[in-house]
């Protein structure tokens, strides 16, 4: 079968300078290739065969109507499934489709009205805050407000010490979970180097954070709070009737975390 490859920019420096590229402004990245190139833009990062895709009706056979026929890359798993687990972001094939199917009611229409009370009452309390502060970090603040809006929404928290500890261990996972997956070799996990172990912590103290929240709710006799992790915890798969186990709920909630 003779497949005809679109078109795209040639493979320079083994794919080095493409990487580079997409891990200083993925965004403007893909746009340069779209403008360059169209709809559908083939390119490489060394060994791995990349395509773009952005014509609205391509990104929805991807993504909705053949979904269970695009597997995710296995740099993704790779990377993210170091700590997401088999999330919704990892997953795909049956498994996907059946956590999806559990988790959408939780972002049902009439939820998002719920959370979005929330994220107005956070965010009037960021404006109060600044009052009279005269200059203040905006990106540092918005951080610290979204995190807030997220534990929240899904577990009914906003202590300061909680949003401190998932700030903690999220940011350092990201910066080493971008660098990681816009490489074309991947860092061996052995290595001895800095930015290594800081993931390991921040990925050891998240999981522990999330697995405690996920049992001592499984613990009650009665459900305490009506957020995220509540209607997770009791969806119903309609095709199957199974609900997710423990690892699975601990999987999406750090994926959406």
């Amino acid at each position: 079968m003779n497949l005809t490859i679109p078109p795209g920019p040639p493979n320079d420096r083994f794919g080095q300078a493409h990487a580079a590229a997409m891990r200083d402004n993925p965004a403007a990245f893909g746009m340069d290739l779209q403008r360059r190139f169209g709809d559908v833009v083939f390119f490489r990062l060394g060994p791995i065969s990349c395509y773009q895709f952005a014509h609205p009706d391509a990104i929805h056979d991807v993504l909705s109507a053949k979904a269970t026929c695009v597997g995710k890359p296995p740099r993704l798993k790779q990377v993210f499934g170091r700590f997401e687990g088999d999330g919704l972001i990892v997953c795909d094939g049956d498994h996907w489709s059946c956590q999806r199917r559990l988790i959408q009611p939780a972002f049902h229409s009439k939820r998002l009205a719920v959370y979005a009370e929330c994220f107005g009452r956070i965010a009037e309390d960021a404006i109060s805050s600044w009052q009279g502060k005269g200059e203040i970090d905006i990106a540092s603040e918005m951080r610290s407000r979204a995190l807030r809006i997220i534990l929240n929404t899904l577990f009914s928290t906003t202590k300061a010490s909680d949003v401190e500890r998932i700030r903690s261990a999220v940011e350092p996972i990201q910066q080493w979970a971008m660098r990681e997956f816009y490489r074309v070799v991947a860092t061996p996990r052995w290595l001895p180097l800095i930015w290594q172990a800081e993931a390991r912590r921040a990925i050891a103290d998240l999981d522990s954070f999330v697995r405690g929240i996920v049992e001592s709710r499984l613990a009650e006799k009665a459900p305490v709070a009506d957020d995220l992790l509540s209607r997770v915890l009791s969806a119903i798969d309609p095709r199957t009737g199974k609900r997710m186990t423990k690892r699975e709920v601990r999987d999406e909630m750090v994926t959406i975390l």
